[in-house]
């Protein structure tokens, strides 16, 4: 039974190009905005804790009051050997990330994040590298920085020399000796990768200081035995948490505290009220067009229950087409982003393709709902009157 409901659901859609490829057209258009602002929500978010998700530390240990990867504290080198004296743990490096000003050449100064990594480190290093090597943070003051910042900093790249300082009286000159692509976060200042002895010459960090500890954990010890082992042992002053943990601490802070989640969210719920909107119309408009001859069905024996599913399943063909439409949009404009080097790396994955998926087909449903209300409403005997 569900083939010929579906041909005469098809032949209905067909008839009437109009009506169906403006019900596509909102579909889309709804599918696509929701895309765009999930896929940007998520890849906003992601980028806040850019850097930590890069790293193949298994722990991280921060200062007891640190917020978030951004808005540091600091410790000290003793700290380290506190970490190494903990069963399960096999190496431990420091990290110091710091805020610092870059000297434009045109005398302007921009804001930069300052990432400082250990010499010969194994859990951290500059990533997507695009020239230079990441061993060349070592050299004296040098740095490596994102192509994409190359304008906002007004670096000419490889060999560019600026000062770099978190008090202008402290300016140390510094050069830029390699390029990554695609290392950026959403709200955050540029990322500058730099030796850890370097982070400090620029800051006013001392020279046994920076704000995390990466650590690695022996091969077959679980890293959650370890995190609980750590917090036993450095007491109230740090915090251990696993670096899966330790992002999605991070990520909490800038949705919850900033907002910056919830304004995508706003975006894609008026995308979907738009669409749902639209399609809700369409669809009632379709219904009263045809109470006639749904009329006509029902006085041939035809039940309620059977014309709605007709009506459902013309939603689920709008939906479908509509959702193919609006999925091409969001890769075509993604890749238009991209291209232009747009802050938020948009990220459409297959789970957010299927949720959205879902999301399509319960909407169009839910959209065909008063169109089913005025068919269980429709009198059979109509037919016989003038």
């Amino acid at each position: 039974m569900v083939g010929p409901i579906l041909k005469l659901a098809f032949s209905i859609l067909l008839h009437e190009k109009g009506k169906t490829l403006g019900a596509i057209g909102a579909v889309g258009f709804s599918v696509g905005l929701c895309l765009m602002q999930l896929g940007m929500r998520k890849g906003a978010l992601e980028s806040m804790a850019v850097v930590p998700a890069h790293s193949t530390a298994d722990i991280w240990v921060v200062p007891s009051g640190t917020v978030n990867f951004d808005f540091t504290l600091p410790l000290d080198d003793r700290d380290i050997y506190r970490v190494l004296s903990v069963s399960g743990v096999e190496r431990v490096e420091m990290v110091l990330v710091s805020q610092a000003k870059w000297r434009r050449d045109d005398g302007g100064m921009e804001v930069v994040e300052l990432i400082g990594i250990e010499k010969g480190a194994t859990m951290l290093a500059p990533w997507n590298l695009i020239e230079g090597t990441a061993e060349a943070i070592n050299a004296d003051l040098a740095v490596i920085l994102d192509r994409t910042d190359l304008t906002k900093l007004d670096c000419k790249g490889l060999g560019h020399t600026t000062e770099i300082s978190l008090v202008p009286t402290q300016a140390k000159m510094a050069t830029v000796v390699g390029l990554t692509e695609g290392i950026r976060t959403f709200i955050n200042s540029p990322i500058v990768f730099t030796s850890l002895d370097n982070a400090r010459s620029f800051t006013s960090y001392g020279s046994s200081k920076g704000t995390a500890l990466l650590v690695r954990v022996v091969q077959g010890w679980e890293s959650e035995a370890v995190v609980e082992a750590i917090n036993k042992i450095v007491g109230p002053e740090l915090r251990a948490s696993t670096r899966v943990r330790f992002c999605r601490h991070t990520i909490r802070y800038w949705s919850r505290g900033t907002g910056v989640g919830n304004f995508f969210l706003v975006l894609a719920g008026m995308g979907i009220l738009i669409g749902l909107g639209t399609l809700t119309m369409i669809q009632h408009i379709h219904v009263s067009d045809h109470v006639r001859e749904f009329a006509i069905l029902k006085a041939l024996g035809a039940g309620s229950l059977k014309i709605s599913g007709l009506i459902a399943i013309q939603a689920m063909i709008l939906a479908s087409a509509g959702y193919a439409v609006g999925a091409a949009m969001s890769l075509a404009a993604r890749e238009i982003m991209a291209l232009n080097d747009f802050i938020i790396e948009v990220v459409l994955d297959p789970e957010l393709f299927g949720l959205v998926f879902a999301g399509t087909i319960l909407f169009s449903l839910l959209a065909s709902v008063p169109g089913m209300i005025k068919i269980y409403r429709t009198d059979p005997e109509m037919v016989f009157r003038n």
